[in-house]
C-alpha cells in the first residue's frame, strides 16, 4: 500500500440534516432533485504531510466549507486540461477561494489563493503530480461511500452516478496516460 502524502478529504457528517433530501431520496421532488446536488455540502481537506492548505489562520478549522460534489465533478472536467500540461485554475463554490495547478514535468506547482480573511492569502507547494491524481480518485470513492452510507438508495441517484462516471473515466484517463493508479 503506498502512504499517500497529498490528500483530499471530504466530511459530510455534520451538515446533512435528518430531512434533507440526501436522507429522503428518492422519495423527492422533480425540482429537489434537480438541486440536491446543491445539498451535498460539507467540508473538504486539502494537505500536504504536515501543510494544511485549508486550515484556517486561527486553527479552529482544518477544512474549507464547501459544495463538495460540485467541487469534485468539476476538478474531474479538467483533468483532461492538467494531463496536456496546462494551468488549470479550480474555484470554490462557497468561497472566494481558488486552487491552481501548474504542471512541471512530474511535479505539480499547487497554489492555493484565499480570498477570505480566515486563511492565509496564498499558500504553494511542489508534489508529485501521479499524487493529485491518484487524491482526487480516492476523494472521489470517499464522498460516493460517504452518500451511500448517509442513504444507499443514493446508489441510483444522478449525483452518485456522475461520481462514479467521473472517477471511471479519470482512472481510465491517467491509465491510457501511463499513470499506474493500481493502489487507489
Amino acid at each position: 500500500m503506498h502512504d499517500f502524502k497529498f490528500n483530499m478529504e471530504t466530511n459530510l457528517s455534520n451538515y446533512v440534516k435528518p430531512d434533507s433530501t440526501i436522507k429522503r431520496y428518492p422519495n423527492i421532488s422533480d425540482q429537489e432533485a434537480e438541486l440536491i446536488n446543491w445539498d451535498i455540502f460539507g467540508d473538504i481537506c486539502i494537505s500536504y504531510s504536515d501543510i494544511l492548505l485549508t486550515s484556517a489562520i486561527d486553527s479552529t478549522s482544518n477544512c474549507i466549507n464547501e459544495y463538495v460534489w460540485q467541487f469534485i465533478t468539476s476538478l474531474h472536467m479538467q483533468m483532461p486540461k492538467l494531463l496536456k500540461g496546462d494551468k488549470v485554475e479550480q474555484s470554490f463554490f462557497d468561497n472566494p477561494d481558488t486552487l491552481v495547478f501548474i504542471p512541471e514535468g512530474k511535479q505539480i506547482k499547487i497554489i492555493f489563493k484565499c480570498g477570505c480573511k480566515n486563511h492565509k492569502p496564498w499558500q504553494e507547494l511542489k508534489v508529485p503530480i501521479s499524487e493529485v491524481f491518484s487524491a482526487l480518485l480516492r476523494v472521489t470513492k470517499q464522498l460516493t461511500d460517504q452518500l451511500l452510507f448517509l442513504n444507499p438508495k443514493l446508489g441510483k441517484s444522478r449525483e452518485v452516478i456522475a461520481l462514479i462516471k467521473s472517477y471511471n473515466e479519470t482512472k481510465n484517463l491517467l491509465i491510457k496516460h501511463g499513470y499506474n493508479i493500481l493502489s487507489v
